[in-house]
């Protein structure tokens, strides 16, 4: 993966307990997705639209996944039947989310 993708497009900040996402598509764009992005033991599918983003884990997670979001964001929950403990948002403002195998987070 391109790291301007990765890193530029989505904002992909990497942190010892998780993740910040800040998407910045540029004008010309309705959505980007990234396949295999590697987090601790999970790899992750990260699609963002102009309204949403979805995450997808290969495998559940070992224990929860903290995700930092921009203000906009202010509902995440499961749209896959197969889902993880329901998203809880802590007082310092990060997601704590534990991946089920083959769940699908939507955030918006």
């Amino acid at each position: 993966v391109p790291q301007i993708m990765l890193y530029g497009f989505l904002g992909f900040q990497p942190r010892g307990d998780g993740f910040g996402l800040n998407p910045q598509l540029p004008s010309a764009w309705s959505e980007i997705s990234i396949d295999r992005v590697a987090l601790q033991d999970l790899l992750l599918r990260i699609r963002v639209t102009r309204d949403a983003i979805e995450i997808s884990s290969d495998r559940a997670s070992d224990g929860p996944i903290m995700i930092r979001l921009p203000e906009r964001y202010s509902t995440v929950k499961w749209v896959t039947e197969a889902q993880g403990i329901p998203p809880k948002r802590e007082n310092t403002g990060p997601w704590r989310v534990v991946f089920s195998a083959s769940g699908t987070l939507r955030i918006e």
